[in-house]
């Protein structure tokens, strides 16, 4: 699942007031990537010299909503049974491709035309 934000108290009190876990809606907004790094000094264990640091670096991905729809009508909604369907082809294509992934790359010998 993807968590998103809503920008703006206007919008959260409309989604908390219209919207239900299951209901279809159309939205819009904006991703932003953030990337922050820290700097950690290591406390001096004694001995001598200067302290050890270390750089710590975290990306975060937001997706902000800064619009959203009314919930569609059943006729225009997805039905869970689709949904379901879709998050279960979706972790078979995961793991396909993990597993596809662990293969050994099949690499070209020096007598190999790469079929020309």
């Amino acid at each position: 699942m993807i968590n998103f934000v809503i920008e703006g108290k206007q919008g959260v009190d409309y989604a908390r007031n219209n919207w239900e876990v299951g209901d279809t809606v159309s939205v819009s907004g904006n991703i932003v990537s953030k990337t922050t790094t820290q700097k950690i000094v290591k406390e001096d264990s004694g001995g001598f010299g200067e302290p050890e640091e270390e750089t710590r670096t975290y990306h975060r991905t937001e997706y902000i909503i800064t619009r959203g729809s009314e919930p569609k009508e059943d006729t225009f909604a997805y039905e869970k049974a689709e949904v379901k369907q879709g998050l279960a082809d979706r972790e078979r294509r995961k793991a396909e491709l993990v597993e596809g992934a662990k293969k050994p790359a099949v690499k070209a010998t020096a007598d190999d035309d790469f079929g020309f």
